[in-house]
């Protein structure tokens, strides 16, 4: 396996110190990962793409959710990971010991993984991409449109502030969990979800804070809430839920062809949290004096020890573009195309989804490892074509597809059926 390099500009690898890119991805989580790999894969020459992160530690995919159960079969991923490995070999002659995935290699293909089995191949994925492209390790803090394309502002460990310029970026920063609004004296209250969507990190925590978590207000109606609700009820911790609508539950039906689909693939309760929560449902008698749902809106604050807020997902705000904060300008995002307001911007990821049609008619944010990657397919022609300056080198190597960029929502059964 190539060495990991993760270098200062002083000692970039590849054909020169460049400061210009035709392409910079920002972030190195499960989005920033594909994204990269996405752009190998159309055949982007490997020394035009700059790849920036602090850490290329996998996100909070690779950290604070670690210790999550996923709900995504690992079957599914492993058929990504392969299709990237197949790239690195066979264009960028690069390999990996297949022994090094003992964790996911010993699990059952219908086996809904935890995040931390998913993770490990990825983390050795990203070691052997920054072998092949330029990555840096730092933290943009800014991106402004000049005439020769847009100008990143890169961080290093050192505090220095080194220029780059790209023709395009695609921002992959992630995201971090939305918030029930608490007022100051109450801010207290709230528990981070990440302790409360693992058994684990709920354990440490109720060791360390003996007799705190008495009486837990679960705010949200997602895969997530009725995770943490299960884990609180298993820990002995009185529960209750606040909804605004009820669960739903991904179901697998046959279309009008006869082929298998998911329904809320997207939104709905899998795996072992929605067995356990139909138990739930089904059996709140028996729960009843853990358990209390309240089809409504948080209510009393004095009345719970702590608040849990499953409500989704916001992007996370890094950095500055055109002396905006980035959530502001990229907020308006096309959720078709990945196009932002600025020319030459994309984004990608938890924190700037793209949006699918579901079955049921309704629209869906599509997010995860298995969703990002066949829809960085698409999305990277219209990254090839939309660059912020004029450029000819990747018209050159004929890397343009003739297919439209912009199209209707495209059914989810459709995206999986692509993997």
């Amino acid at each position: 396996m190539k060495k990991l390099k993760r270098l200062e500009h002083e000692s970039l690898p590849h054909k020169s110190k460049s400061t210009r890119y035709e392409f910079a991805v920002i972030g190195a989580g499960p989005a920033g990962i594909l994204a990269v790999a996405a752009l190998l894969k159309k055949g982007i020459p490997n020394d035009t793409i700059l790849w920036i992160d602090p850490e290329f530690k996998g996100g909070a995919f690779g950290k604070q959710w670690a210790n999550v159960p996923g709900n995504t079969e690992v079957g599914k991923y492993r058929a990504v990971y392969q299709q990237i490995f197949i790239i690195l070999k066979t264009q960028h002659h690069v390999s990996l010991d297949k022994e090094l995935f003992l964790m996911i290699n010993a699990l059952k293909s219908d086996y809904a993984c935890s995040l931390k089995a998913a993770a490990e191949p990825l983390q050795l994925i990203t070691n052997l991409i920054c072998g092949t492209v330029n990555s840096i390790e730092g933290m943009v803090l800014s991106i402004d449109t000049v005439p020769s394309g847009l100008s990143l502002v890169v961080t290093n460990s050192r505090g220095e502030h080194i220029p780059y310029i790209a023709r395009r970026v695609i921002v992959a920063t992630g995201a971090e969990a939305k918030s029930v609004p608490l007022p100051l004296k109450e801010s207290s209250k709230a528990l981070p979800l990440e302790i409360a969507l693992s058994a684990v990190n709920l354990q440490n925590y109720m060791a360390k804070n003996p007799g705190k978590l008495t009486h837990v207000a679960v705010v949200g109606s997602s895969h997530s809430a009725a995770l943490a609700v299960m884990n609180l009820i298993k820990a002995h911790v009185r529960v209750t839920q606040f909804m605004n609508k009820e669960y739903r539950f991904a179901t697998t039906i046959q279309d009008e062809k006869g082929i298998k689909r998911i329904q809320y693939d997207n939104t709905g309760l899998k795996g072992q949290v929605a067995r356990w929560t139909k138990q739930l449902l089904t059996n709140q008698e028996m729960y009843a004096s853990q358990w209390q749902l309240v089809m409504g809106d948080l209510d009393d604050l004095s009345k719970y020890s702590h608040v849990v807020s499953a409500i989704g997902l916001k992007a996370v705000d890094t950095l500055k573009i055109n002396e905006k904060p980035s959530v502001y300008v990229l907020f308006s995002y096309n959720k078709e195309t990945t196009e932002t307001a600025i020319p030459g911007i994309f984004v990608t990821g938890a924190g700037y989804p793209r949006q699918v049609r579901d079955f049921s008619g309704e629209i869906e944010n599509n997010v995860g490892v298995t969703k990002f990657w066949p829809d960085f397919q698409c999305a990277v022609e219209t990254w090839i074509k939309k660059p912020a300056a004029p450029t000819v080198s990747l018209e050159s190597m004929n890397l343009f597809s003739q297919q439209k960029t912009s199209r209707p929502l495209e059914p989810m059964g459709k995206i999986l059926a692509k993997l």
